[in-house]
């Protein structure tokens, strides 16, 4: 008798779909997944403490690098500051790269007090992203990067404004 997936492979064969190719694309794929999944979960009303949550930075990546090696598809962590500050970035570069693994988006955290936040973000947030990206060679300003590489209005004048583009 047939398992789940032998039915499935089959049903899907039956259709005209090349499986094959698909299970390669779907193999070929790459998530980055965000440091703060790898801590404890929950909601702005609760937190769901769990047993082993990695305590800084760095297990995170211990622990990311088990869901790499898990899916196969997962080989780089988005940051958060300053959630994920470290004194060193270039050595948590290092951890990341021994587990083969790399620092995705470096992001702020702004989820706090609002008026506070945006203080802290403009004054002490911001130019430590900007630090950040730089010290792992990227770009200071992604957003400034964006807008002066030219493809938004390049992919405007292709696609057309409205309904079309797929807006309204």
């Amino acid at each position: 008798m047939k398992g789940t997936e032998e039915r499935s492979h089959d049903s899907l064969a039956d259709t005209g779909v090349d499986v094959t190719s698909v299970e390669e694309r779907m193999r070929a794929q790459r998530l980055e997944t965000p440091s703060w999944g790898y801590g404890d979960t929950g909601t702005r009303f609760a937190v769901f403490p769990q047993i082993g949550v990695p305590r800084d930075p760095f297990e995170k990546f211990s622990d990311a690098a088990q869901v790499h090696k898990l899916t196969g598809v997962c080989p780089s962590v988005a940051i958060h500051i300053p959630w994920d500050k470290v004194d060193d970035y270039g050595e948590l570069k290092r951890h990341a790269e021994s587990f083969g693994l790399r620092i995705g988006a470096v992001n702020p955290n702004l989820f706090q007090e609002p008026e506070i936040l945006l203080e802290a973000y403009a004054t002490d947030v911001r130019p430590l992203c900007a630090k950040v990206r730089e010290d792992l060679g990227g770009v200071a300003d992604p957003i400034s990067a964006f807008e002066a590489s030219g493809y938004g209005e390049k992919v405007a004048e292709e696609r057309g404004e409205g309904a079309d583009a797929g807006w309204s």
